[in-house]
Formats: C-alpha cells, sequence, structure tokens
C-alpha cells in the first residue's frame, strides 16, 4: 500500500464538534493527520450510499459510537467490501450504552481495536472479542522537565467531567499536608466541580480553577507535579494512558494511583497512594525528576505520534 492509498481510507466520526471530544482528537485526528488521511463526519441523519458514493473509501476506521449512523454506514460499506475497523472506548461489561452500539459493530468489522491490554482483555472476556491494541499518542510537545525552584509544591489535576469524581474523592486529603502548596484544576464544566468542592468545606482553600482548552499545556507547565487519582473500578479499567503520557511528556512528576492497568509506567511515577506521593515528592524532588527524565524518554519512545501513526500504517497495511 503507497502512501497515495492512505487518501482512501477514511477516519469517521459520529459528532460534529469532533475535535473537543478527547478520545477523537488523541485517538484519531492526530494519526490522521500523521497519515495525511482524509475525516469524515457521519450522523445518524446522513445517507450512507451517497456518502460512500462521494468517498469510494477502501477502509473506513469508525470511531465512538453516540447513535445507529455508524452502524448504518458500516453494514452498507460491507456489503460494497470495503474494510471496516471499529475502534472501541469505554467498553465494559456494565456499559449497556457502549454494548448497545459496539457489539453488532464489532459482529462486521475486520478489526476491532482498543486502547489497552486492559480494555482488551474485557471485552475478550465477556464478549469473545479479539482485538488489536493501539494507544493514544501524546497530545503535546515534549517540553523541560519541572525545576522545583521554592518549598512551595505546585499541584495540578486536570481531566474532563466524566473525570470529576476522581479528584473529588481525593481533594478532602489534602488537609493531611503540612508544608505549603496549591492545586491547579483544569477541566471543562468548572462552576459545576467548584461548587461541588465547596460543598465538601475542605480548610485549604488553595485551588485555582481553568478552563480546559486546547493550549492547557501551557497552564500545566505552571505546575510541578501532576495527581492521577484512579478508583478501582470498572469504567476506569479500560480508560485510555492519555493523562498519564501527557503529564510525563509535559516533564511533570507524576502522582498516580496503583491501579494494575498502567502498571507499565510504575517506574517512572509515583505509584501509589496520591497523598503519600506529594509527601514523597517534597521530600525527594531530585529522585522525582529522575524518575520523570526517565519517564520522558520512554513515552517519546512509545508514544509518540509517529510511533502509534506508524502502528496504525502497519495495522492498515496489512488488512488491506
Amino acid at each position: 500500500m503507497i502512501n497515495e492509498d492512505f487518501k482512501k481510507v477514511y477516519w469517521v466520526f459520529n459528532r460534529l464538534d469532533f475535535k473537543v471530544i478527547p478520545s477523537y482528537y488523541v485517538g484519531g485526528v492526530l494519526p490522521s493527520n500523521f497519515l495525511n488521511s482524509p475525516k469524515l463526519v457521519f450522523l445518524e441523519e446522513h445517507d450512507p450510499e451517497a456518502t460512500l458514493n462521494h468517498t469510494n473509501p477502501k477502509v473506513l476506521i469508525l470511531f465512538k459510537a453516540f447513535d445507529n449512523g455508524i452502524l448504518n454506514l458500516a453494514k452498507s460499506a460491507k456489503k460494497r467490501g470495503i474494510k471496516i475497523i471499529s475502534v472501541f472506548d469505554d467498553w465494559y461489561l456494565q456499559n449497556v450504552e457502549r454494548t448497545q452500539f459496539n457489539l453488532p459493530l464489532s459482529k462486521i468489522s475486520d478489526l476491532v481495536v482498543v486502547k489497552t491490554n486492559a480494555a482488551a482483555n474485557e471485552i475478550k472476556n465477556h464478549f469473545n472479542i479479539n482485538s488489536v491494541v493501539i494507544a493514544d499518542p501524546v497530545r503535546f510537545e515534549s517540553k523541560n522537565i519541572f525545576n522545583k525552584k521554592d518549598n512551595l509544591i505546585k499541584l495540578c489535576w486536570y481531566g474532563i467531567l466524566d473525570n470529576h469524581d476522581t479528584i473529588l474523592n481525593e481533594i478532602k486529603n489534602l488537609d493531611k499536608l503540612n508544608f505549603p502548596f496549591n492545586l491547579t484544576i483544569i477541566t471543562n464544566f468548572v462552576e459545576n466541580l467548584k461548587q461541588q468542592i465547596d460543598n465538601l468545606k475542605i480548610q485549604k482553600q488553595n485551588i485555582i480553577f481553568k478552563n480546559w482548552h486546547e493550549r492547557s499545556d501551557s497552564e500545566i507547565l505552571n505546575t510541578d507535579a501532576v495527581l492521577l487519582p484512579y478508583p478501582k473500578d470498572k469504567k476506569r479499567l479500560v480508560k485510555s494512558s492519555n493523562r498519564i503520557i501527557d503529564s510525563l511528556n509535559l516533564g511533570r512528576f507524576t502522582i498516580m494511583s496503583p491501579v494494575p492497568q498502567f502498571e507499565e509506567f510504575k517506574n517512572f511515577v509515583y505509584y501509589g497512594d496520591i497523598i503519600d506521593g506529594i509527601e514523597w515528592f517534597h521530600a525527594n524532588s531530585n529522585l522525582a525528576l529522575e524518575k520523570t527524565v526517565k519517564g520522558q524518554k520512554y513515552v517519546n519512545n512509545n508514544y509518540s505520534i509517529r510511533a502509534i501513526s506508524n502502528k496504525w500504517r502497519n495495522l492498515i497495511i496489512k488488512l488491506v
């Protein structure tokens, strides 16, 4: 398959605002840009036959479905012998909505792609579906490693509405810290989260709220360490590693819960209780720096846009 043939590989999104959805952007937009492949928005009200006549694709890469449009397109494409790759995010047994969309798609797909080994195991164990693991790439350019200059620790948590519960579960524990710190929270629906945190009535209200935007890496770079609390639940079990790799790639020390699905990063982060990790960072900033240097190198070698896009390239070539 020559490069020109990638013009016939369409990356299909089920929302008009696809670029603001993290899984769409990092998992689909960035690799398609690298491979110089076209993108397509397809919704339930669109005509699959007219769309296929107009685009004449060889391969459709279908991202998370929010309505039946994606399935309708896949059925029409299958009849024409067009290869179908379905990318499944957030699918676990109890997620009825994902099962409703994904199970029929899986039956007519030539390949299924998921973001992590844990996600692959979940759909294999419960639905007997084989899949290929291709992770999300890093979102931002690599930056210099943090430079902690004083006793104040500048912490950061970032994530979208779907992850607000993870920081809410942890934030009251910050009162245990006996040294100066502040916490920058970068998210969407800021006022909603701010009200929930105010209702907790924590003693140390040194929290800075920022709205998430496409250049939020500049806000993260104003901090020393990123907090990534992960509950041990099914919802988080099948999540992408994108916030871990982005934090390391931006040169921030990363403090994360010891969840088994992300054990591969344990040598590059503080892998344990979040408050214990903050205290360890306060006492061991030089060791934290060493971990982060190694972590950034690991991420650059394994999760760069080039590395992930080449996995997509090889998969597509093998399929067609």
